[in-house]
Formats: structure tokens, sequence, C-alpha cells
């Protein structure tokens, strides 16, 4: 969304064991990726749909737009089409696109690295984990803290259950955070409180009744993100 640009066993028999000692622990190393990451059925906004943002308070307001135009099995990658207006000729296109990975965690697709399988597979398991229970993904230098639970109305989405993740960037020296509430029927954020400045949320979603195929234009766009849906 227009957030700042916002070792496992191989075996998934292994990671379960690993995943089950990291609630308390919070460690996760880095090893050979396995097959493919964990669905724990992931509900993520299909393509086409738009998705309408604010920045409220701080004495003003403004507007901007996201649109969905993948999705994996546990990712959603989003286009900023302001972004890409307005971007120098010099920039990276693919800092137009972000990937939301089990709508917690963040990349825009000019980042690098990106979470491998094993990463994803163990922020699946964030929606699992019970509230005050931590993640931490040192290759990533990214720990997540698991938030409470609460309730909304979006237009658009309609009544929603929410989970709260305080996710912590840069490790434990240098680290920035961001609260971003999830909505839990859908896998996606739709709000982020940042460590300084207003929070972002989203007013609407334009829910698209098919799935769009992913265009030329974008898929030549993608940039480390092209890998998810080669």
């Amino acid at each position: 969304m227009a957030r700042t640009l916002f070792s496992l066993t191989v075996a998934s028999i292994l990671l379960a064991a690993t995943l089950a000692g990291c609630a308390s622990t919070g460690e996760v190393a880095r090893a050979e990726e396995p097959e493919a990451p964990v669905d724990l059925s992931y509900g993520g906004l299909m393509p086409g749909t738009t998705v309408n943002w604010m920045d409220v308070g701080g004495g003003y307001d403004s507007r901007f737009m996201n649109i969905v135009v993948a999705r994996g099995p546990d990712f959603t990658i989003f286009y900023d089409p302001d972004y890409a207006e307005y971007a120098l000729e010099d920039e990276d296109p693919a800092a137009a696109y972000g990937v939301e990975y089990s709508g917690i965690v963040y990349y825009t697709c000019s980042e690098d690295p990106l979470p491998d399988a094993a990463e994803r597979e163990a922020i699946a398991s964030l929606k699992e984990m019970a509230p005050g229970e931590v993640l931490d993904l040192p290759g990533l230098g990214v720990s997540v803290t698991v938030g409470k639970d609460g309730q909304s109305n979006i237009n658009g989405l309609g009544d929603i259950s929410l989970r709260k993740y305080v996710v912590y960037w840069g490790g434990e020296e240098a680290a920035e955070s961001e609260t971003v509430s999830v909505a839990k029927e859908y896998d996606t954020t739709v709000k982020v409180e940042w460590a300084e400045g207003p929070p972002s949320v989203v007013v609407g979603v334009a829910m698209t009744e098919a799935a769009k195929p992913l265009s030329l234009h974008h898929a030549s766009a993608l940039g480390n993100c092209a890998a998810l849906v080669e």
C-alpha cells in the first residue's frame, strides 16, 4: 500500500516443531527453502480490487489508492498508480508495486531480499499465534508481536474482525515500528499506525466480481516480485 517505501527446516514437519518453539523464543533460523509456503486459509483480495486509503490527522487528509494486480497462496501484490505517475525517470518502476504477505508484512517490489518460502510460512503462522507472542525473522531483520483483536466496519468490506500486529524493522538496535490492523476475513491490512505521523486507514474497497489476469504491463515491471508470479 502506499506505506513508507513500508533457518527454518526444509521439511514442514520440522518447520512446525520449530514454530512451536518460536512462539516463546522468537528464534527462526534461515535454511533451505521448503517446497512451498503453507496456505493457512489465505483470503487475500482478488486481482482487480481497488483499495482506497486516507492519511488522517496531522492537520491534513490525503487520499490514495492501491490496485490488486496479483495474488498467490499467501501474498497479494498491489500497484500504486499515483506513485507510478509521479515517479522520477531514474526511479525503479518496481517501487510502484508492493507485496503483502499474509496481510501483515509489506515490502515494495524494489526491495531485496524479500522473504523466502520458509520465512513466508513463519509469517503465515502469525494468525494462529496468541496475543503477546513474538516471531523473529533475523534473516530479514524483522520482528512481529501479535496484538489484540477488535472489530470495524469498512465500506465495501462490511463488518470485519481485526487483529493487530506490531512490526519492528531493522533489528533490535535500529528498529522502526508500525502497528498494522489486519482484516481477518480478507487477510489484508486496513490500518497502519506509524511510529511518527498520522495513521493511514482504508476508507473503502471496490471488490472485483471476477479476478483479472495479470497484464503484461504489470508483469514486466514487478522487479523482485516477478518471481512470485512466474
